[in-house]
C-alpha cells in the first residue's frame, strides 16, 4: 500500500511537471512579417526617400508589442531603416553618425502593469508601422540603391515583461527584417 501510494505522488509531479512544460511550449515564438514600400522607384539628389514600414502578424495567435511605433534606438522599441548604394557613381561623402544610451530608473510597477500599460495586443492579421523619410547623406549621386528595415524589440521593459503569456498572447521579442526594396536617384 505504502508502495502505491508513493507511485500515485511520483505520477502525479510527473503529470503536473509535463503539463507545465506543455504550457510552456503550447505558446510559441509569434510569426510576423515587416513590409517596406516607397511612395516612388525614382527620386531626386538629395531627396527624402518617403517609406512606410509595416509590423504584419501572419501568426495564428495574436502577441503583444511595444506601444512604440516610430524610428527604434536608445532603449525604444521601433524600426530601424538602412540602405545601400548597388550601382552608380560613389558619392565620397562621409556620414556623421550618433549614438545614444538609455538610462533605467527602477521600476515599481509590476510586469502585468507595465505590459498593460506599455504594450499593446496585435491580434491575428493586424499591423502596425512607421512612415518616415530615409534622409540617408550617401544617397547624393544617381544611381541604384536599396532600403530595407528591420523592427527590433528593444524596449527598456522588454526583459520584465518577454515571459508573461496572457490569453495564449506572449510579447514580441527580436528583430524581424523586411526584404530589401530597390530605388534610383536621377
Amino acid at each position: 500500500m505504502k508502495h502505491a501510494f508513493v507511485a500515485l505522488v511520483l505520477i502525479c509531479i510527473a503529470n503536473i511537471s509535463a503539463s507545465q512544460e506543455q504550457g510552456q511550449l503550447a505558446v510559441p515564438t509569434p510569426h510576423v512579417r515587416i513590409e517596406l514600400t516607397l511612395d516612388k522607384k525614382v527620386y531626386g539628389r538629395r531627396e527624402g526617400v518617403h517609406f512606410k514600414a509595416m509590423l504584419v502578424n501572419v501568426d495564428s495567435n495574436g502577441f503583444y508589442v511595444s506601444k512604440s511605433f516610430h524610428e527604434g534606438g536608445g532603449g525604444t522599441a521601433g524600426f530601424y531603416v538602412y540602405g545601400t548604394q548597388l550601382r552608380g557613381k560613389r558619392g565620397g561623402v562621409g556620414c556623421s553618425a550618433m549614438a545614444g544610451d538609455v538610462f533605467r530608473v527602477s521600476e515599481s510597477r509590476s510586469p502585468e502593469q507595465i505590459l498593460k500599460e506599455d504594450f499593446l495586443p496585435v491580434q491575428p492579421g493586424g499591423r502596425v508601422g512607421y512612415e518616415g523619410d530615409y534622409h540617408p547623406c550617401a544617397v547624393v549621386n544617381p544611381g541604384e540603391y536599396e532600403i530595407w528595415v528591420e523592427y527590433v524589440t528593444g524596449d527598456v521593459n522588454q526583459t520584465l515583461v518577454r515571459s508573461l503569456v496572457v490569453n495564449r498572447q506572449r510579447v514580441l521579442d527580436g528583430k524581424f527584417k523586411s526584404a530589401p526594396v530597390r530605388f534610383w536617384v536621377r
